[in-house]
């Protein structure tokens, strides 16, 4: 996985999703607006 995408991963689950609410899997790709992520709903 690159720093980027990494960084991103990480800004993302420290600052906009709550860890207690989702579970990032995998990056997809990256595009015009931003990374996108497969992720599940914990239960």
């Amino acid at each position: 996985m690159s720093l980027m995408k990494l960084q991103n991963e990480m800004r993302l689950k420290n600052m906009l999703i709550p860890n207690d609410v989702i579970a990032l899997q995998s990056c997809i790709g990256q595009g015009e607006y931003g990374v996108v992520y497969k992720a599940i709903l914990r239960e």
